[in-house]
């Protein structure tokens, strides 16, 4: 029996993460003969999103993968997609309901604490030991997805009574980059760094810029050079860690939340919620192999960086917690990396 799935995303056309989440969405239902009804708002706004779910609820899929915007402003639009017996699986986003069988996504303060004890183990290897000076935090006091992968960091380098952590507050926005930027500019010109760490792509890019306009880049391992990292890898972080500017990325399994998604929704349909994880299950590649097509001969199956997935129970659904992604100068040219394979189809 062929399965009809409806996806929801933000962001299609014009982000880079989106457009790698939903290809290997599309390349796993080709291989699984699944029809998707894929569709997102012209703009980043959640009115508009609820539009576009309801439109694809009345399309009568069995069940709707939905990325939120911004969690509970979409609940609405969720709520009614259960109403209509349709069941709802999200992605990447926690929404605070039960209107979901289940949530996939990383977890964002693990992510972040992977990321500082990185940090740790970058600064030993250039010093011999942890020496005394500034890290440069960026947090978004305002975002709660932002705000944890901060905190994770901050919570593995605070154990240092060494080093001192300086916040920059940037909310993601438009200008975020350059927002960045100039921060971190500012505290070069005033402070001894010895590191700096960007909770996603966009204010990464920024800390870079800084360093190099200032003309503090070192090379890497080398006494005085600023150590760099962050969360998620996009082709342009990719080329930054190329040259040196870059030590350490800790990425999503971006390309495998629509296929884990869209298995277990088809579990979900055909036996329940028996057909669903149980809490406290721990899910590894020994016991399930998630794989598709490969249009662009760039193996993005080659290695399960969803695993191991821990399944938790949040606000009455089941959470599927994928694994992270270690992206160092060691790999970040392999292919089955989403911030390489993207270039073919951008």
């Amino acid at each position: 029996m062929k399965h009809k799935i409806g996806v929801i995303v933000d962001g299609l056309g014009i982000n880079e993460w989106v457009e790698a989440n939903v290809l290997g969405g599309k390349w796993y239902a080709q291989a699984h003969d699944i029809e998707l009804d894929i569709a997102a708002p012209k703009s980043i706004d959640p009115d508009e999103q609820m539009k576009v779910i309801r439109e694809v609820v009345d399309r009568k899929p069995e069940a709707i993968i939905v990325m939120p915007i911004r969690g509970e402003a979409v609940e609405p639009a969720l709520s009614f997609a259960r109403e209509q017996g349709i069941a709802v699986i999200t992605e990447d986003m926690l929404v605070r309901t039960d209107s979901p069988v289940m949530d996939v996504r990383f977890d964002s303060f693990d992510a972040g604490v992977r990321a500082g004890t990185g940090m740790l183990d970058k600064l030993n290897t250039q010093y011999g030991s942890i020496p005394e000076g500034n890290i440069i935090v960026i947090v978004s006091k305002k975002n709660p997805h932002q705000s944890e992968r901060a905190n994770g960091f901050k919570s593995v380098l605070e154990k240092k009574k060494e080093l001192n952590i300086i916040e920059l507050d940037v909310t993601p926005c438009a200008e975020m980059t350059d927002l960045a930027y100039q921060g971190v500019s500012s505290l070069l010109d005033e402070n001894k760094i010895l590191g700096c760490f960007g909770y996603g792509n966009l204010v990464t890019i920024g800390i870079v810029n800084a360093i190099d306009k200032k003309e503090c880049f070192k090379p890497r391992d080398i006494k005085d050079h600023i150590i760099v990292t962050g969360i998620d890898a996009c082709p342009k972080t990719i080329d930054l860690m190329k040259t040196g500017k870059i030590d350490l990325l800790i990425d999503q399994p971006c390309s495998f939340y629509i296929p884990l998604s869209l298995h277990f929704a088809i579990k979900y349909l055909e036996e329940g919620n028996s057909g669903l994880p149980k809490e406290g299950e721990k899910i590894t590649e020994d016991s399930l192999i998630i794989e598709g097509a490969d249009p662009g001969n760039v193996n993005p199956w080659k290695v399960q960086s969803w695993s191991p997935a821990q399944v938790e129970m949040v606000y009455g659904h089941r959470w599927l917690k994928t694994g992270t992604v270690e992206v160092n100068p060691a790999n970040c040219e392999e292919s089955w990396l989403w911030g390489n394979f993207i270039r073919k189809f951008m």
